[in-house]
């Protein structure tokens, strides 16, 4: 988890960090989102704290450079982050029926190297989901 995130995930937009590694044993699995065949399968992920379980709807995967305005996490209004989730769900490879409503709900970002372009070591998975509080 990104170190300036709130450890409750409330902050509005929660990286979570992985590093893609070939054999797919961390985090090597968030390829499998670029397809829609695979998110119909698996539309959410579960996250299990030692206080909470959080059930995290999917709602846009795609691939991005590292340094592209798809990496933020702080918003200094509502309507930037509003603008964020529209951008996020504009480039995503998938279709979701997951609403996101910017006044009130909470994102995580899986976030993790990917090889899926060229540019090789810039490109990163951005998959994007709305919290739900179990």
């Amino acid at each position: 988890m990104d170190a300036t995130a709130n450890k409750d995930f409330s902050s509005l937009n929660t990286f979570i960090y992985g590093h893609y590694i070939a054999n797919k044993s961390i985090f090597g699995e968030l390829g499998k989102y670029m397809k829609q065949s695979f998110f119909e399968e698996h539309p959410f992920v579960t996250i299990y704290t030692l206080s909470k379980t959080y059930r995290v709807e999917i709602f846009s995967a795609h691939v991005d450079v590292a340094s592209s305005d798809s990496y933020q996490m702080n918003f200094t209004t509502r309507e930037a982050y509003k603008n964020y989730i529209d951008l996020m769900i504009e480039k995503s490879v998938i279709n979701s029926n997951v609403e996101v409503d910017y006044s009130k709900d909470r994102i995580i970002t899986l976030y993790s190297c990917s090889r899926e372009t060229n540019y090789q070591k810039q490109d990163r998975y951005y998959i994007h989901g709305k919290i739900i509080e179990s």
